[in-house]
């Protein structure tokens, strides 16, 4: 038996907090068969991390209520979207909701979780039948043969499968009222799914400007949409939430850049972070990043380019494309060696590459305070350049 993180507090009555370990747990039974049992926590890298090292599970127990206000709530519990992202992260063989039902202990009703989990698995892709509700008096036989003999090609499909990237995460708010209604608005009376897709990615481009934002890793896709500004790596944590909200797989790939591609907004630093993102249309991955820039801003961007001939420059790439049709690949930024320096690993959101790979960046007071002029600064000297978008 294994005493595994997650992510909640413990303590009682109005001291003593923090004072004792608190934890889930990871059982290892009949040679290799694993179970999970989840506890009471909200969502974070730890689902991952425990499937990483124990899964995959035969049986995971999962919270599923108790979410709402999520203002509040969203660090201690899981709402129903990220508790099918947690099956998923914990490659879990069937899983069966808790925490939720015995009385109305947050705001919303009492019953909700069940209808949401049902929702939340029909978006992702996920079968009803391997993730339940928990029942009053209903006794369920589960049978506990090891599961990775469920999941024979698990490891060769490793993150390709699209039903790992179709739920919400704390930064992907996918289930985020403003961001279903305005997936709906977008693609009202489109039929296929590579037409909704080009949609979404017309309206990321055109409708939110091109700047930069303050303490991104924070920038959820909704606080995004209510900013209407954005750069590679919010701009596509919007795309890619929109899309969800839709039910379409898709997800961020987070990258470096020469930091020369940005030289004339007066960026002097050697790298910048970048994400481009890939979509699962027609049965494979498409990727791109050509809603960085709006079309107009796009446009005189590349005339400078090739007016100088430069290899980079004004936030784009010679050879750049602001429109994408969704059969191919067809990026504005990350378009060859020149500009690409560092892909790096699969991540769930921005927020968990920067916890990984910025780590020196998080809690630093100085780069705290520093951003907020420095995104003012650049994102004036791209109007100044580009013209407003």
């Amino acid at each position: 038996m294994g005493f595994v993180p997650f992510k909640h507090r413990s303590g009682r009555w109005l001291w003593g907090h923090k004072q004792t370990l608190w934890g889930a747990y990871a059982l290892d039974v009949q040679g290799g068969t694993r179970l999970y049992f989840g506890g009471d926590t909200g969502y974070d890298t730890h689902f991952a991390e425990v499937g990483d090292l124990w899964g995959p599970f035969a049986l995971a127990l999962l919270p599923i209520g108790a979410y709402e206000p999520r203002w509040f709530m969203r660090d201690v519990h899981v709402n129903p979207a990220e508790s099918v992202q947690a099956h998923l992260d914990l490659r879990s063989q069937f899983s069966v909701g808790m925490h939720y039902g015995t009385f109305q202990l947050t705001y919303e009703g009492v019953e909700e979780p069940e209808v949401e989990l049902r929702r939340q698995l029909q978006r992702a892709g996920v079968a009803e039948q391997d993730f339940v509700p928990g029942e009053f008096g209903v006794l369920r036989s589960v049978p506990l043969r090891a599961a990775a003999e469920s999941l024979p090609q698990l490891e060769q499909m490793g993150h390709d499968r699209p039903e790992l990237w179709r739920a919400s995460t704390p930064m992907i708010d996918a289930d985020h009222p403003q961001i279903r209604r305005l997936a709906q608005d977008i693609t009202t009376g489109l039929t296929t799914e590579r037409a909704r897709a080009v949609a979404v990615h017309n309206w990321v481009r055109d409708r939110i400007a091109f700047g930069w934002v303050p303490h991104a890793d924070q920038e959820r896709a909704s606080d995004t949409l209510q900013r209407k500004m954005g750069f590679g790596v919010t701009k596509s944590t919007l795309f890619v939430a929109l899309l969800r909200s839709l039910g379409l797989a898709a997800r961020s790939r987070f990258v470096s850049l020469d930091g020369a591609i940005f030289a004339q907004f007066g960026w002097h630093q050697a790298l910048v972070d970048h994400a481009y993102t890939e979509v699962f249309l027609d049965g494979h991955w498409v990727a791109t990043d050509s809603y960085v820039l709006p079309q107009h801003q796009a446009r005189v961007a590349l005339e400078k380019l090739q007016t100088l001939g430069l290899q980079m420059g004004y936030g784009v790439s010679q050879g750049g494309h602001w429109s994408w049709e969704g059969s191919h690949a067809q990026f504005i930024q990350w378009t060859d060696s020149v500009v690409r320096q560092q892909e790096f690993s699969f991540f769930r959101d921005f927020a968990e590459f920067s916890h990984y790979e910025r780590p020196s960046h998080m809690g630093n007071w100085w780069v705290w305070l520093w951003q907020p002029h420095a995104a003012m600064r650049l994102h004036e000297q791209v109007v100044k350049t580009l013209g407003e978008s």
